[in-house]
C-alpha cells in the first residue's frame, strides 16, 4: 500500500515537472532562434576539431574557431556536435553570426540554434511515462481502498500450487469451498508469504489476498481450469526392491 502510494505520488509529480521542463525548453529554443537582435556576420577559421567517445549515439565532436570583428579584436568560439562532420576541417572557413554587443556569443550558420543541448522531446517522453506509471499506481490504490472499505478481511487456509501456472488454492474464502486464484501483477513472487494462511477481502471474480497482518496486498482473480495439460506427463513410480517392494 505504501509503495503504491509513493509510486503514484512521485510518478505524477515527476511527470508534471518533466513535461513543464519540456515546455520550458521549447520556449527557450524558440526565443534563442528568433531573438537575434542586431546581429552581424563574419567569416571564421576552424582552429581545431576534436572527437570524444559518446554514449549509445556514437562519438561526439567539437569544433573550435576564431573570427575578427571590425574593430580588429579576435574572438574564439566552440561548436558542439552530436557526431563528427566532414564539413569542418582545420584551416577551413565557416560563416558565423554574432550579436553586435556580444561577439563571444557567436553562432555557426547552418547549425541548429538551441538554448540547451537536450532535445525538448526527451523530458516530454519521460514525463508522459512517469505520469502513466503514477496514474496506474494511484488507480490500483483507489481500487484496493474501495474493496477494503466495503469488505472485511476473512482468514482462509491456503495452498501454493505450481502448475500449470503459479496459483493459490483458498479454502473457505472468498466464498465457501475451494477456489483457485492467480495474481494480477508481477508481485506473484510474494505468494509464498500467503501460505499456509491468508487474509481475503472481497468477493466475485477479483478480490484482495494478503499475508496475515495485511501486507503484502495482492490483487487476485479466479482461475478456471478446463484440463491439466501436465497430467498426461506424470510418470508412475516404478517399484523398488531397495524399498522392500518385491512386486
Amino acid at each position: 500500500m505504501r509503495v503504491r502510494r509513493t509510486v503514484g505520488i512521485v510518478g505524477l509529480v515527476l511527470g508534471v515537472v518533466l513535461m513543464l521542463g519540456s515546455l520550458a525548453l521549447v520556449i527557450a529554443n524558440r526565443r534563442a532562434r528568433s531573438d537575434s537582435g542586431d546581429e552581424r556576420a563574419a567569416t571564421a577559421t576552424v582552429t581545431a576539431v576534436s572527437t570524444s567517445l559518446g554514449g549509445t549515439t556514437g562519438p561526439n565532436a567539437s569544433v573550435d574557431y576564431t573570427f575578427a570583428t571590425p574593430d580588429g579584436v579576435v574572438h574564439a568560439g566552440r561548436l558542439a556536435l552530436t557526431r563528427p562532420s566532414s564539413r569542418f576541417v582545420v584551416g577551413g572557413e565557416i560563416d558565423v553570426t554574432y550579436p553586435a554587443d556580444d561577439p563571444s556569443n557567436a553562432h555557426v550558420v547552418g547549425e541548429v540554434r538551441d538554448a540547451w543541448a537536450l532535445p525538448w522531446f526527451v523530458p516530454l517522453l519521460l514525463g508522459a511515462t512517469s505520469i502513466a506509471i503514477g496514474a496506474a499506481a494511484s488507480n490500483r490504490l483507489r481500487w484496493i481502498n474501495a474493496v477494503l472499505r466495503d469488505n472485511p478481511w476473512v482468514v482462509a487456509e491456503s495452498t501454493l500450487i505450481e502448475r500449470p501456472i503459479r496459483m493459490l488454492q483458498l479454502h473457505g474464502a472468498p466464498d465457501d469451498g475451494a477456489a483457485l486464484v492467480e495474481p494480477l501483477s508481477w508481485r506473484g513472487r510474494a505468494m509464498a508469504e500467503l501460505v499456509p494462511q491468508a487474509w481475503v477481502a472481497g468477493d466475485g471474480r477479483r478480490f484482495l489476498v494478503a499475508a496475515p497482518g495485511g501486507s503484502p496486498v495482492l490483487r487476485m482473480r479466479r482461475v478456471r481450469l478446463v484440463d491439466d495439460p501436465l497430467a498426461a506427463s506424470d510418470a508412475t513410480p516404478l517399484p523398488s526392491r531397495l524399498a522392500g517392494d518385491d512386486t
